[in-house]
């Protein structure tokens, strides 16, 4: 056994017998003494009938018996239990089709159940049960109600126009008035009757007006008097609704350019002409396809089923409000076809026209004219169409434009200034002969180079891409480049417009620096060199008096945290105690104070949320002083260190703390741990670091327990260099750091300690921090980067020795804030705020005020004083580049005056934001390699590269990055090959199910150190694409006729252009 499980499913069908049983009463809504027809019907298991003896038939009235009990409430309420009360039996047998039947007749009122049953041959009871409602003078049993509700019942629910809605009304009431309404969005008829019997019928005749269903309600008043009120609801047949609309084009293909005329005709469902107002809209199915062609039925919309709007409170009217609706395109005559097919291209349009209101006539007939845009594309027509009765109808119909002769653009989507690239005009001849032809290129702002002209015979079918080089000029920074792309010969001609966006070169560089001092005078060098652009970009210049104010956001965090376990209370009453250090730092705390604390819904002063806060965390303590996460669960040993070293700091901060929980908590946690003795700790090395936390916590303590000086022993024997350089965590490494300080015993380990903590210091992007050893990480005390560093800087500050990385430290923790100012959870926040007030406490910063000067070349730029409330606040300054000399060094000084009080830190940090041309962007190496390569399907393992495929052929794209270390975040954009369109295997245009995580046409993914392999899928469409693959690229034409011997052409894998400038982006975020 080796505690695996395993495991199977599968699902079948168990019959109840041999045969299955049916049974129908015709009808179930009767008058007394009026005779039913019951019949039966059995079949095998397989749905062939079979003839079947024996079948018992009972009819029993049904019958309700009452009782009443006491609920918790006090009040007294009926229980009601249906009881069957059998009146007829009778014998009745199915013939060779499955066939029997048997008439009834009942002379009491009353719900009546009819039920068949039956035995197979292996004894198995098989049965079937039909209702029937007998109405007549006399009583008959009701359910009662235990409040105003009335049943009502009906014979079916789902009508035809014409029919009638039987109902019957079960009253508990011998003697009662109803109040009968027919109703929806408003109350179509209203009847009063007197119900004098138990069982009540009433027909509703069905009309048009009921479409698409109604509903009847009955309010019944008793003489006591006591008010009942039920309602059904009908469905209605939307058959009649429906309105029949036809849209006919006067040709199936036209020329761009050219006049369309729809002829629409309008009928009713009985094909009788109907006069209706219809709008009209024709769009490229291309781009309708990219939203999944979401085509209507306003039959469904209208017709559906509409809600009650009545109620006996009120009664709610559906207000429309009409809007004018500009109209659009009335279009033109198109011009003479023989022009069209040699006019200029250039307006191109996704809606080619749209007309709110087209009005047929009586006779159910309109016409509407337009001039197509010069889109070559499939067109499809929607019409939408309504009377004023609200018969609607929507009709669909598609249509094509098309030239013999066809030259696409193939083009960037933007240029940047200075960009050399290539224009294609892919040529299709659709003629039924070969053609010779001249293709050239004319722009009014491209600068032209290269070939501007190619002659070239196209054999009948045949297509083919030409391309030319083009550089956008530098001095053209915004707006758009057009160019003209013609291919021609004496009798054909397509010459097309298009336009390319201008994308200013927006790819910036930064540089930074910052600096912390408690000298008067600062001084930085900026430097800008001659290629820098001068219109753009400038340095930001900023100082502030302490970092003090990046905490108010995580106090408050902290404060409103809801709370649940002991760890998290014993995080919140942590951040009080701190808090209320915080509150006597001078200059500082005030700017800190919160007045309320949130615990458990509730507003509290702070000592009155302490006081509660311990209540809570001595609840969870248990016999042997240990704390567990929660009531009846085993106290855990660090979750007691944590709480034990909690205590000690609000007992520190001036907060009442029960001795007794509090010794009794430290003789636990140093019981156990050195109860494990050495070899424990021999054997399990990375153990040493729990004893470390646990020590620290305990030497604290105003009554040390007796065991602490065998747990600091085995410290000093266990803690050699190598285990200091190689295997202790950070955060243990910290923590013994600070307990080096209370233990004299320990002092010996004090240079190696604080050695290993400089050589762990990493730097980043946003300063220096106190990096985990990936091989020992303490989780148990939830161990991250963020609380090493925020523990190294308590560590520093209770030293009392200078850092030189201090001033980094504090601004990469800052820069690494959530949105919420925080640090991501209670335990990472609470010593981020911890390490900050003991750094702000012991370096003294806020105790002095004082004047800042900041001066570029000995020039004024800016001044602040931090003193009173703006002590806090933060100096900024922008300079724009355009301000400074190219290739100058530019002095920038700090000069701090009018001091007041001893000198404190003042901080700054100096950034410059530059543009460059792009021909200076150097290339950018961070030792990132990517490639991007394509397979067949059938090629798993990856093991041929394709550099051409075939038309229609579908492919696996891969791009590998290779990054020497790990990042975050990588966002990737890389061009999809001319004449492919990344599509999956139901034809959308895209599919995240065959994408790893985070992939798309921009890739974003997370990588270790090595190799990251997103794929995608993608299908080439070649010269010979038919027009069902219109939904993908409308650059691409499809309207061609299909040439078999075409289908096996190569196409090269190009891009879409020539990638002479670098439109990769690459996006690097450090963890």
């Amino acid at each position: 056994m080796n505690g695996k499980s395993v495991s199977f499913q599968k699902s079948f069908i168990v019959h109840r017998g041999d045969f299955y049983l049916g049974v129908k009463s015709e009808p179930s809504f009767a008058p007394t003494n009026t005779d039913i027809n019951v019949r039966a019907k059995t079949v095998d298991t397989k749905g062939v009938s079979v003839p079947m003896d024996n079948i018992k038939l009972t009819a029993s009235k049904v019958e309700w018996k009452s009782s009443r009990r006491q609920e918790v409430d006090g009040g007294f309420y009926s229980n009601y239990e249906r009881v069957l009360i059998p009146v007829e039996a009778r014998n009745l047998s199915t013939g060779g089709n499955g066939d029997g039947s048997v008439k009834l007749s009942f002379k009491n009122p009353g719900e009546y159940q009819i039920s068949l049953a039956s035995t197979d041959r292996r004894g198995n009871t098989i049965s079937a049960d039909s209702s029937v409602y007998v109405y007549g003078s006399g009583s008959a049993s009701v359910q009662p109600k235990n409040n105003e509700s009335l049943d009502v019942t009906a014979e079916k629910t789902q009508l035809e126009v014409g029919e009638k809605a039987k109902i019957i009304i079960k009253s508990p009431y011998t003697q009662a008035k109803a109040l009968i309404t027919v109703e929806r969005g408003q109350i179509f008829t209203y009847d009063i009757v007197t119900v004098d019997r138990n069982f009540y019928e009433y027909e509703v005749p069905i009309t048009e007006a009921y479409v698409p269903n109604v509903f009847v309600s009955v309010l019944l008043l008793s003489p006591e008097p006591e008010i009942k009120f039920g309602q059904i609801e009908f469905e209605i047949n939307t058959t009649r609704k429906a309105l029949k609309l036809e849209v006919v084009t006067d040709k199936p293909t036209y020329l761009p350019g050219e006049k369309v005329t729809l002829s629409l005709k309008t009928a009713n469902y009985r094909g009788e002409p109907q006069p209706a107002e219809v709008s009209v809209s024709v769009a490229d199915l291309s781009v309708l396809a990219l939203k999944g062609n979401p085509m209507k039925n306003p039959l469904e919309f209208f017709y559906r089923g509409l809600p009650l709007r009545v109620t006996t409170a009120s009664n709610i009217k559906n207000i429309l409000e009409q809007a004018e609706i500009p109209k659009g395109t009335k279009g033109g005559d198109g011009g003479n076809p023989s022009d069209l097919a040699k006019r200029k291209r250039g307006e191109f349009k996704d809606t080619a026209f749209w007309e709110g209101q087209v009005t047929t006539d009586a006779r159910g007939m309109a016409t509407v004219s337009f001039t197509l845009p010069d889109n070559l594309t499939r067109w499809q027509i929607e019409s939408v169409a309504i009377t004023r009765g609200t018969l609607v109808r929507v009709d669909y119909k598609e249509f094509v434009a098309a030239k013999k002769l066809m030259a696409v653009p193939l083009a960037p989507r933007f240029v940047v200034p200075g960009d050399e690239f290539s224009i294609g005009a892919n040529v299709f001849n659709q003629t039924d002969s070969s053609q010779p032809l001249s293709i050239t290129i004319e722009s009014p702002t491209l600068a032209l180079s290269g070939d501007v002209k190619y002659s070239t015979n196209l054999k009948a079918g045949e297509s083919k891409t030409f391309y030319f080089t083009v550089v956008a000029p530098k001095e053209k920074e915004t707006g758009e480049h057009s160019f003209t792309l013609s291919a021609k010969n004496g009798n054909f001609e397509d010459t097309v417009e298009r336009t390319i966006l201008i994308k200013r070169n927006e790819t910036y560089e930064s540089v930074a620096t910052a600096g912390v001092t408690k000298t008067d005078k600062a001084v930085e060098y900026i430097f800008v060199p001659e290629e820098v652009l001068n219109d753009r970009g400038g340095v930001t210049v900023r100082a502030q008096a302490s970092l003090a104010f990046f905490l108010k956001d995580a106090i408050s965090y902290m404060a409103q945290f809801p709370y649940g376990c002991s760890e998290q209370m014993a995080s919140k009453l942590a951040m009080l105690a701190v808090l209320q250090k915080t509150n006597s730092l001078k200059n500082i705390g005030s700017r800190f104070a919160i007045p309320s604390v949130q615990f458990e819904g509730v507003s509290y002063t702070l000592d009155e949320a302490v006081s509660r806060g311990l209540s809570r965390i001595y609840e969870n303590q248990v016999t042997s002083g240990g704390f567990a996460y929660y009531q009846g669960l085993e106290p855990s040993v660090s979750l007691s260190t944590h709480i034990l070293g909690v205590l000690v700091e609000l007992k520190a901060a001036g907060f009442k703390v029960s001795e007794d929980v509090l010794s009794r908590a430290a003789e636990y946690v140093s019981s156990t741990l050195a109860s494990r003795g050495t070899l424990y700790y021999t054997q399990n090395a990375t153990e040493i670091d729990n004893l470390i936390t646990a020590a620290y916590n305990l030497a604290r303590v105003q009554k040390r327990p007796a065991s602490l000086s065998q747990i600091t022993s085995i410290i000093r024997t266990r803690v050699s260099p190598a285990y200091l350089g190689d295997t202790i965590s950070s955060s243990a490494l910290a923590y013994l750091a600070m307990l080096l300080k209370n233990e004299p015993i320990l002092a010996s380990l004090e240079s190696g300690v604080w050695k290993t903590l400089d050589n762990r210091i990493d730097i980043d992007s946003r300063g220096a921090y106190l990096k985990s050893n990936q091989k020992n990480i303490l989780w148990e005390y939830y161990e991250t980067p963020i609380k090493n560093t925020a523990l190294l800087i308590r560590a520093i500050s209770e030293r009392g020795v200078e850092h030189t990385q201090v001033d980094s430290m504090l601004r990469w923790l800052f820069a690494s804030r959530d949105k919420a100012g925080a640090w991501g959870g209670t335990n990472a926040t609470l010593a981020v705020i911890d390490g900050v007030v003991q750094y702000l406490d012991w370096s003294k910063e806020g105790q002095s005020q004082f004047s800042l000067n900041v001066l570029l070349d000995n020039e004024p730029v800016g001044k602040h004083d931090f003193k009173g409330d703006s002590l806090f606040a933060k100096f900024e300054k922008f300079l724009p580049i355009s301000g400074f000399e190219k290739n100058k060094n530019h002095r920038l000084s700090f000069e701090r005056s009018n001091v007041v009080g001893a000198a404190t830190n003042f901080y700054y940090d100096i950034g410059m934001t530059y543009y460059l041309p792009v021909e200076k962007l150097p290339p950018r190496d961070e030792g990132v390699a990517i490639f991007r390569t394509y397979y067949a399907l059938t090629d798993t393992e990856k093991e041929h590269p394709l550099s051409e495929a075939k038309v229609g052929e579908v492919l696996r794209g891969e791009i590998r990055v290779i990054t020497p270390k790990p990042r975050s975040l990588f966002a990737i954009e890389s061009f999809i090959p001319g004449g492919m369109e990344l599509v999956n295997f139901n034809l959308d245009t895209e599919d995240e199910s065959v994408l790893n995580r985070g992939e798309s046409r921009g890739v974003g993914i997370n990588t270790g150190s090595g190799e990251n392999e997103p794929s995608f899928f993608a299908r080439f469409f070649g010269s010979n694409a038919a027009a069902t693959n219109a939904a993908y690229d409308t650059s691409l034409p499809r309207i061609f006729a299909e040439d078999a011997a075409k289908k096996d052409a190569i196409q090269k894998l190009y891009p879409d252009f020539k990638e002479l400038h670098d439109d990769r982006l690459f996006l690097f975020s450090q963890t």
